[in-house]
C-alpha cells in the first residue's frame, strides 16, 4: 500500500504540471473561458495518461500479443483521434455551453448522410478544399505512422541524393504556399490573417 502511494506521489509533479501548462496554452489561444477549458481538457488527458502508464504496463504484461497487433494498434489510433477531436469542440464553438451542446447533438442527432454528398459542400468548403484537406491528412497520417514504426524522417531524407531531397522539400514548401489561403476559391487571403 505504501509503495502505491509513493508511486502516485511521484506522478504528482507531472500530473499537475500538464494541467497547469495546458491551462496557459489554452489562454495563449485566447482570453476566453472556452480556451481555458480546452487547455484543462488537454492537460487532464495527459495527466490521466501519466497515471495510467503503470496500469497499461501491467495490461501488456498480461496480454503481450496485443502490443504488435494490427487491429489493436488501429483501435488505439481511432481512440486517440476521438479524444483529441472532442477537444476541438471548444475551439470551434462560441463558448463552453455551445461546445457541450454540440457534443450532445453529435451523439443524439448524428446522421451518417451528413458526412457525404452535397451536405459537405454546404459547409463553405469547395471540392478543391476537400482535395487539399485529404492530401494534407494523407501526408500527415503517413508521416505519423512512419514515425511510430521508428522511421526517422529527417535521417531518411538526409540519405537521399541532393536532387531528390531538394525536390521533395521545395515541393512541400510550394504546396504550403500555394494552398495557404482558406481554399482555392478563397477571397479572404492567407488563412492565419483572420486570427
Amino acid at each position: 500500500l505504501k509503495s502505491r502511494h509513493t508511486q502516485y506521489a511521484s506522478m504528482f509533479p507531472a500530473v499537475t504540471g500538464n494541467i497547469i501548462v495546458f491551462y496557459f496554452v489554452g489562454l495563449w489561444h485566447g482570453p476566453e473561458l472556452k480556451y481555458a477549458v480546452w487547455g484543462i481538457y488537454n492537460g487532464v488527458i495527459l495527466a490521466v495518461a501519466v497515471v495510467f502508464k503503470p496500469v497499461c504496463a501491467k495490461f501488456y504484461e498480461k496480454f503481450p500479443k496485443l502490443k504488435g497487433n494490427f487491429l489493436w494498434h488501429g483501435f488505439q489510433i481511432v481512440r486517440t483521434f476521438f479524444i483529441v477531436w472532442l477537444g476541438y469542440y471548444f475551439d470551434c464553438c462560441q463558448g463552453v455551453r455551445g461546445a457541450l451542446m454540440m457534443m450532445k447533438r453529435s451523439v443524439t442527432e448524428f446522421h451518417l448522410s451528413a458526412l457525404g454528398g452535397e451536405v459537405m459542400l454546404e459547409l463553405g468548403m469547395g471540392r478543391w478544399d476537400y482535395v487539399i484537406a485529404m492530401v494534407a491528412i494523407f501526408l500527415l497520417g503517413s508521416v505519423s505512422l512512419l514515425q511510430e514504426d521508428g522511421v526517422q524522417i529527417r535521417q531518411s531524407l538526409d540519405r537521399q541524393c541532393t536532387a531528390v531531397r531538394w525536390l521533395l522539400l521545395y515541393g512541400l514548401i510550394f504546396f504550403v504556399i500555394a494552398f495557404a489561403v482558406t481554399g482555392v476559391e478563397a477571397t479572404e487571403g492567407f488563412m492565419y490573417a483572420v486570427f
